[in-house]
């Protein structure tokens, strides 16, 4: 996206290294449960970009997640303060309204509903528009590379002269053209059809979804049906969720309480989030009688590092 770390994120990689925060007050030192209320608002852009309406859940030295949106009729494009080209793998995931993608240094321009993802693989560039009659609210997912001073650790510093919104070289060659654009194409839009199906578990399977895989990041999502819980499960990243829709109880198997073995939990409400750094053992359970929709995104690495299967 056009990030809201232009100015947040790239002076605090030059201040300082702690972790970044999910509000002023509270640093992300542990599992955390973010209710959507308590997260940190930012307004990005400038008049040359337009502006972006962000609420970010957290930042840890591995993830970064949060919600933009714009409303109808609404554009970003990118100025000499704010850019929109990531180094990094970055996810677009649609919530609701419908964001027509573009890829100004190619012409890319895609069409995506909710339930899609844009998938932006490193150093592309990217304008947004917000098109229909319905608000825009997408769930943008980045991972973190290791800091270099006095870079980002999220944004490209290439420079773009000319945006480009067609691509005629496929006039006259489609649809017969599709497979080579898709193979030279920057942008990635991952459809229903398109999901890598799991049932992760041994004894207790649970629907996974995967949207998008690389080295530095994994996206996708757990269908939970009523009363279902999970075995425990453990990452080799930080895991950042987003309740989709549905209840969902986070619990957390390997914080000990007391010498009963009691542990903690956290209650989580639709379009709250909750950040699990690696390694952190942990339960979903979906305590209502109707369906339950998490997503999730795991940097760097989905499988813990035994190389086992995150049951």
């Amino acid at each position: 996206m056009r990030v809201m770390l232009s100015l947040t994120f790239v002076l605090a990689a030059l201040c300082t290294s702690v972790l970044a925060q999910t509000s002023p007050d509270r640093p992300l030192d542990g599992p955390t449960h973010i209710p959507s209320n308590d997260t940190n608002r930012i307004l990005w852009g400038d008049e040359t970009s337009g502006r972006v309406h962000d609420s970010r859940f957290a930042g840890s030295q591995k993830i970064m997640w949060q919600i933009w949106g714009m409303g109808p009729g609404e554009v970003f494009r990118h100025s000499d303060r704010f850019t929109t080209q990531f180094k990094v793998d970055g996810i677009y995931y649609v919530l609701s309204g419908t964001l027509v993608l573009n890829n100004p240094a190619t012409g890319e321009v895609y069409y995506i509903k909710p339930g899609e993802l844009a998938f932006l693989t490193r150093n592309s560039w990217n304008h947004g528009f917000s098109y229909g009659l319905e608000p825009l609210r997408v769930l943008e997912y980045l991972p973190r590379l290791p800091p270099v001073t006095g870079q980002s650790q999220y944004l490209g510093e290439g420079k773009l002269s000319q945006p480009k919104y067609v691509q005629d070289q496929w006039l006259g060659r489609w649809p017969g053209a599709l497979d080579e654009a898709r193979r030279s194409a920057a942008l990635k839009v991952v459809r229903e059809s398109d999901i890598l199906w799991r049932l992760e578990g041994e004894k207790q399977q649970v629907l996974v979804g995967i949207m998008a895989s690389t080295d530095l990041i994994t996206f996708g999502k757990i269908v939970l049906q009523p009363k279902q819980e999970t075995e425990v499960r453990i990452h080799g990243g930080d895991e950042g969720l987003y309740l989709q829709e549905g209840e969902l109880h986070v619990r957390l198997p390997g914080q000990k309480l007391d010498n009963r073995g009691q542990t903690r939990w956290f209650d989580v409400k639709a379009g709250d989030g909750v950040y699990l750094p690696e390694g952190t053992p942990h339960q979903y359970y979906n305590p209502s009688d109707r369906m339950t929709t998490v997503i999730f995104g795991v940097a760097p690495a989905y499988l813990p590092r035994n190389n086992k299967a995150s049951h």
